[in-house]
C-alpha cells in the first residue's frame, strides 16, 4: 500500500490516532466497503485500540490511502 502525503503528513503531526498498520488492517478486513462514485473505495473495520469504527478511503488505484479517521456515525447494523 501506498499512502497521499495529505494522510502520512495527518500522521507524522498526530492529527490522527489511526496507524498506519491499523488503516492497512482496515482494508484487509473490511466489514463493509462501497465504491464513491469518483471510483474511490471506502472501507469501514473496528479498531480496538481505537474503540470505534474508522473509515478508510483508498484512491481509484486500489494502492494509495488517500485518508483515514474515526466514523462515529458509522452502525454495521444498519448495513445488514
Amino acid at each position: 500500500m501506498r499512502f497521499s502525503e495529505r494522510y502520512l503528513n495527518y500522521v507524522r503531526r498526530g492529527l490522527r490516532r489511526i496507524t498506519l498498520e491499523q488503516s492497512v488492517e482496515v482494508i484487509d478486513n473490511a466489514i463493509w466497503e462501497e465504491v464513491q462514485d469518483d471510483g474511490r473505495t471506502r472501507y469501514w473495520g473496528y479498531v480496538e485500540e481505537v474503540g470505534g469504527y474508522i473509515r478508510v478511503v483508498v484512491d481509484v488505484d486500489d494502492l494509495t490511502i488517500i485518508t483515514a479517521y474515526e466514523d462515529p456515525d458509522f452502525h454495521p447494523d444498519s448495513i445488514l
